[in-house]
C-alpha cells in the first residue's frame, strides 16, 4: 500500500513540475515581450564595427602627426590648430573605441544569456 502511495506522490510531483515549466515557444514569446519593453539597442556587431572604425581613427591620427601630413588635406602641420585637432582625434578615438567595444561585449553577453535561457540553461 505504501508503494502505491509513494508512486502517486511521485506522479503528482512530476505533474506539478511539468505545469510550472513552459514550452520553448511560450518562453520565447515571453522573452520577446520582455525585450520589447526594455527598448531597442543596436546589434553588438554594429558596436564592434564602430569600435574598429574609431580605433583606426585614433591610430591614423597618430600616424598623421608623426608623418606631418595635413589633416584631410585642409589643415597643414604648421597651423596652430593642428595639434589640438590631432589630440582630439586620438583621445576621442581611444575613448569611443573603448565605449563601443564595451557595448559590443555587453550586447553579445546579453544575447548569449538570452539564448541560454531559451535553451533551458
Amino acid at each position: 500500500m505504501s508503494a502505491t502511495l509513494s508512486r502517486r506522490r511521485c506522479v503528482v510531483a512530476r505533474a506539478e513540475k511539468d505545469k510550472e515549466e513552459l514550452p520553448p515557444w511560450a518562453r520565447k514569446e515571453q522573452l520577446k515581450k520582455l525585450a520589447e519593453s526594455e527598448g531597442k539597442d543596436l546589434p553588438f556587431g554594429l558596436y564592434l564595427f564602430l569600435a574598429t572604425i574609431m580605433g583606426i581613427v585614433a591610430v591614423g591620427s597618430v600616424s598623421e602627426y608623426f608623418n606631418k601630413n595635413a589633416i584631410f588635406g585642409i589643415l597643414p602641420p604648421d597651423n596652430p590648430g593642428y595639434i589640438p585637432v590631432i589630440l582630439l582625434f586620438v583621445i576621442g578615438g581611444i575613448g569611443w573605441t573603448g565605449f563601443f567595444f564595451k557595448r559590443a561585449v555587453d550586447g553579445f553577453n546579453k544575447d548569449a544569456a538570452q539564448q541560454d535561457s531559451l535553451d533551458g540553461y
